[in-house]
């Protein structure tokens, strides 16, 4: 008979660093996650070297069943409210070389006014996130993940974004190297693939 073994999980963490990675709050976890992203480091001391405009995310992470976890967040950036879902489809073993899980969350802008957009409409504040995440542990020490996503924002700004790409499709790159028992190394990447050349924003570092 031949014995199905699940292998160490990827990586420890709900997020690789802006990428989600493939852990799902076990049944029955309550999460409380503060997030920061911090300004540019070259505006020096003046910005307290990034510190002064940083955007701050808190989020309640709660698993009502297995392999399920339910989210919900607040973020200083747009003052955008969001809800998430992430699914655990499948885990590595010996039997399946890759975690396997889908990840989705529906975002509102709640900075926009009506009075600087009259034509303002409720589907306007929203943006719409789809991914998925495959994993694998490829040795004790080194997790590695793509993550194929697609975005929707129902508004954009041309004179940030150039054109309209109202529908994104991006290719996330993530890994974890452990370097001690407490310490370990991450990185991640997006690349836009629709994004104009002109685009005031960049692909995630």
């Amino acid at each position: 008979k031949h014995v199905k073994l699940f292998d160490l999980p990827a990586f420890k963490t709900m997020q690789i660093g802006n990428l989600q990675s493939t852990k799902v709050a076990d049944k029955g976890d309550l999460y409380l996650i503060v997030s920061h992203r911090f300004g540019s480091l070259r505006d020096g001391i003046d910005e307290f070297f990034g510190l002064d405009q940083a955007n701050t995310k808190i989020q309640l992470v709660y698993s009502f069943w297995d392999g399920i976890q339910l989210g919900i967040s607040r973020d200083s950036f747009e003052k955008t409210y969001s809800g998430a879902a992430k699914v655990k489809i499948t885990k590595q073993s010996n039997k399946f070389p890759f975690n396997i899980v889908g990840y989705t969350s529906a975002d509102i802008n709640s900075e926009l006014k009506k009075a600087n957009y009259p034509n303002l409409k409720f589907a306007d504040r929203m943006s719409y996130t789809f991914q998925l995440l495959i994993s694998r542990r490829v040795s004790r020490n080194l997790s590695l993940q793509l993550a194929p996503s697609f975005v929707r924002q129902n508004l954009q700004d041309l004179n940030a974004t150039k054109k309209r790409n109202h529908n994104q499709f991006l290719m996330g790159l993530g890994g974890r190297l452990k370097v001690s028992k407490r310490i370990s190394l991450n990185l991640d990447y997006a690349y836009n693939l629709n994004k104009d050349k002109k685009s005031i924003y960049k692909n995630p570092l």
